[in-house]
């Protein structure tokens, strides 16, 4: 029986790395093709990006590995019933169920395996991989600009472009608002644009080209101007090197299970407090607010709970793939 075993176990092997390695490969091709874009078009050095790469691999391999138990087992017993050494171990009086105990007692470890990494290392390199696109996106801040949507990647700056050029940094149809401190906001629009790196000054310029400012009268706010350019240049403070900084913020991705249960505790005592202010409230609107403040909270709480369940279902799926194959031949 124990050879059996050991020969049922070395049959799952071979296909379970392979089907690791091809399923994680048809899921990192998609980012391969965004790195390369990192280096070729906007000029990240390839240690930067490869860090990227690894930083990007823990959450694709919480998904392939449960999907490789599966390809593991449909290979592995599928050969035997092809082979009709199913029928030979019922033939010599066999349990077939006996079979499967070797495969199911290996992947419930390596489903074990799946919670602690998911709960430690999956979190850290989500934060960093995160940590380390925003900084980058500081660094060069045509990168963080995306097609048709307000961008605001710059500190007291919203841009929205509705075509980008990224290789050369050229943008086109602009509207830009800028918030100024002590000052009214302005709105900018302007045909195109580009963006032009200015030295280590830690500055970087978006030139514009025929275009229009509109922007209230400092003075007097009941007027309203609105001044048109050929050529306007605006100062961005973006950094020109890579400066990695470290923060605290984290989001469900980012967080353990312990971390975000209590993270789920404290808005549950948020959410009675607000019941209890709502219980006194009289004014329609302020009720209001506060209704409003509670779906909210539940939200939060729902979008928790489904990353704690995650945390768990996913790994708990090598167990499962394991008992839904072999026996249905």
């Amino acid at each position: 029986m124990r050879i059996l075993s050991s020969y049922v176990l070395r049959e799952h092997v071979a296909p379970f790395f392979l089907g690791l390695l091809v399923l994680t490969f048809i899921l990192v091709i998609n980012r391969v093709f965004e790195l390369v874009d990192l280096i070729i078009g906007k000029g990240l050095a390839v240690a930067t990006v490869l860090e990227i790469f690894l930083l990007s691999l823990p959450f694709i391999l919480a998904l392939t590995v449960p999907m490789a138990v599966l390809v593991a087992s449909l290979v592995a017993f599928g050969r035997l019933a092809q082979d009709s050494e199913t029928t030979a171990l019922k033939a010599g009086g066999v349990n077939l169920y006996s079979t499967i105990i070797p495969p199911l007692l290996a992947f419930s470890a390596l489903a074990f395996g799946l919670v602690h990494f998911n709960n430690h290392i999956l979190p850290e390199s989500n934060h960093r991989v995160k940590n380390l696109m925003v900084d980058i996106a500081q660094k060069r801040p045509g990168m963080r600009l995306r097609e048709g949507v307000f961008n605001p990647s710059v500190e007291g700056f919203n841009i929205l472009v509705k075509r980008i050029d990224h290789r050369t940094s050229k943008l086109s149809e602009v509207v830009i608002y800028e918030r100024r401190k002590g000052e009214p906001p302005r709105t900018i629009i302007a045909r195109e644009g580009e963006l032009l790196p200015s030295g280590d000054s830690g500055l970087t310029q978006l030139r514009l080209h025929d275009g229009e400012i509109h922007e209230l009268d400092e003075r007097d706010p009941k007027k309203y101007r609105r001044l048109t350019f050929e050529t306007h240049t605006l100062t961005l403070p973006v950094e020109e090197e890579l400066v990695r900084r470290e923060r605290s913020y984290r989001g469900d991705r980012e967080l353990s299970t312990g971390a975000m249960l209590e993270k789920v505790a404290a808005i549950k005592r948020e959410i009675r407090a607000t019941e209890e202010r709502l219980a006194q409230v009289r004014d329609s609107a302020q009720a209001e607010t506060e209704l409003r403040s509670l779906g909210h909270k539940r939200t939060e709480i729902s979008r928790y709970m489904v990353e704690v369940h995650k945390k768990y279902s996913i790994p708990f799926a090598c167990i499962v793939f394991v008992w839904s194959e072999p026996l249905s031949g």
